[in-house]
């Protein structure tokens, strides 16, 4: 076992000062380190320039000064948080209003297969039908998704009475 007590300039306890005795390692060593030791506490300090002091003091003011924001810099992140915001609106908005034409999409489909399996088709939905038309005519000609999901609602609507009117009241005859 050998000494490393000496390093961090504690006391040694007697089974180690035995130790050294018998150990010329260790024995080599503490002596280095107890001069070492008393040499540095020999060694005077010698003081730094005023030069230098003052170079540090002014490095010192400067980097304590706080940096105060211009109007500029607070309008761009601004314009940039509300530009964030509206674009995440905007994904948002779009991903509802396509998941609401996708819905009534769905709708108009079973509806339509609803009504193909009627073998005649009676005056009243004839006319429905043309009406049908006319709205698949303006959803064509729409661009914006707002009007196109108002379109397919009133041709959900149409096409519910053609199925509700698919056989026909007593009176009506089929074409």
């Amino acid at each position: 076992m050998h000494i490393n007590k000496n390093t961090s300039g504690e006391p040694l306890t007697s089974a180690e000062k035995v130790h050294l005795k018998s150990c010329q390692q260790c024995s080599y060593e503490h002596e280095t380190i107890s001069l070492l030791n008393s040499s540095v506490e020999q060694i005077e300090l010698l003081p730094a320039p005023q030069s230098d002091w003052l170079a540090i003091q002014q490095r010192m003011a400067n980097k304590s000064k706080v940096k105060q924001t211009s109007p500029i810099q607070w309008f761009i992140s601004v314009a940039a948080s509300v530009t964030f915001l509206a674009v995440g609106w905007l994904a948002w908005s779009n991903y509802h209003l396509q998941g609401q034409l996708e819905q009534v999409l769905v709708v108009n489909q079973q509806l339509e297969s609803q009504l193909s399996l009627s073998p005649s088709p009676t005056f009243g939905q004839v006319q429905l039908l043309s009406k049908v038309r006319l709205l698949e005519l303006q959803l064509q000609q729409t661009t914006t998704q707002n009007e196109k999901i108002q379109l397919l609602q009133q041709r959900k609507k149409l096409m519910t009475k053609m199925i509700n009117n698919k056989q026909g009241a007593e009176y009506e005859f089929s074409i």
